[in-house]
């Protein structure tokens, strides 16, 4: 997807997958005239293969609520009322024993869609920590040497549905998100 963008006029999307419009990366993006947890994902995880058109609004209307942006894109995704499963998984490995996932599923049957997520992150994050204290008036002098060790782990998971009830109206849940799960240690 992120290819496809490459080649809208005014859309510039660098090596990240972060999206400017006209020089500006407060873009709002939508999908289907609508914000959704699709919306949520990363261009390099919508295939070009679901993307009809894209709608580039750069003087967008209070009905976008475009409030501090440079504009709207639009994604129009095309429409595929056959049943089926689909969904995306990626994993990313960074230094530090730094690690990021996620899972996004879709089940469509007919006209119900339901889809849901899973993100797992987990932060390591070293440091040394150094402090002195002087007091001239005692003669005191006190230094301070350390290490510490922040780990962070969390845990996110995400639901919704929709119904189509013709090709032009949906009625959809918006995606619940469960709390966050979260564990911090730290060392010293």
């Amino acid at each position: 997807m992120a290819d496809a963008m490459q080649n809208v006029p005014s859309v510039d999307v660098d090596l990240d997958g972060n999206v400017s419009l006209r020089g500006s990366s407060n873009v709002t993006i939508l999908v289907d005239g609508k914000r959704t947890a699709l919306s949520n994902l990363t261009l390099d995880q919508i295939p070009a293969s679901m993307i009809e058109s894209v709608e580039l609004i750069t003087n967008p209307s209070s009905k976008y609520d475009p409030e501090g942006t440079s504009g709207v894109i639009n994604l129009i995704l095309k429409k595929n009322m056959k049943p089926g499963f689909n969904g995306t998984a990626t994993v990313n490995v960074g230094t530090y024993e730094n690690y990021n996932s996620s899972i996004n599923l879709n089940y469509r049957h007919y006209k119900w869609n339901f889809n849901g997520g899973y993100d797992f992150r987990r932060s390591y994050r070293p440091g040394v920590r150094r402090s002195f204290l002087t007091n001239l008036d005692e003669g005191t002098f006190r230094e301070d040497l350390g290490s510490n060790r922040r780990t962070d782990i969390s845990h996110s998971f995400r639901f919704g549905a929709d119904y189509s009830i013709n090709p032009k109206n949906t009625i959809s849940h918006p995606p619940c998100t469960a709390p966050a799960m979260s564990v911090d240690s730290t060392a010293s």
